[in-house]
């Protein structure tokens, strides 16, 4: 029972960060508001990348990211430092998609396999529950900087 409550967390957290990304154009996604560093598209692909890596790189399965992923939307880069644009299209696609995606590897029971991973002294994530309970908590966290964004921006 906990583990179907999990993964419908996961997957109502990801469709109410999705509601507030979907049908935005291009320029949007790509807006940095005054004062700020970022856009909505590398929170997007943060989105992506450390999720990822909570689960799939904890347990030694292959990261499905392109691997510009990292130098575009690592903790702590930002679009000041990037030398071209992401695909915007497909960081879109890839993050609608990608819950879906989680949801049918945990049903195939494949983070059965996951090395803790630290997040800071004291704290860390045992297993892929964990990570899956922490992965709602930092989508929170970015979901609500996207709503922000789209304040400051008129939308």
């Amino acid at each position: 029972m906990a583990e179907k409550a999990l993964l419908k967390a996961l997957t109502i957290c990801r469709g109410y960060t999705a509601l507030h990304t979907q049908g935005m154009t291009e320029e949007q996604l790509l807006t940095i508001p005054e004062g700020l560093d970022n856009n909505i598209l590398w929170h997007m692909g943060h989105l992506i990348l450390s999720h990822n890596r909570m689960l799939y790189g904890s347990c030694g399965l292959p990261n499905s990211c392109n691997p510009e992923y990292t130098q575009w939307f690592n903790k702590g880069s930002n679009p000041s430092t990037w030398t071209e644009t992401p695909p915007v299209a497909e960081v879109v696609e890839v993050f609608h998609s990608q819950m879906d995606q989680i949801i049918a590897d945990y049903a195939a029971d494949k983070f059965k396999n996951y090395t803790p991973m630290e997040l800071a002294p004291g704290m860390s994530l045992e297993n892929a529950d964990d990570a899956i309970g922490f992965i709602v908590i930092h989508e929170s966290v970015h979901h609500g900087n996207i709503i922000s964004m789209r304040k400051l921006q008129g939308i």
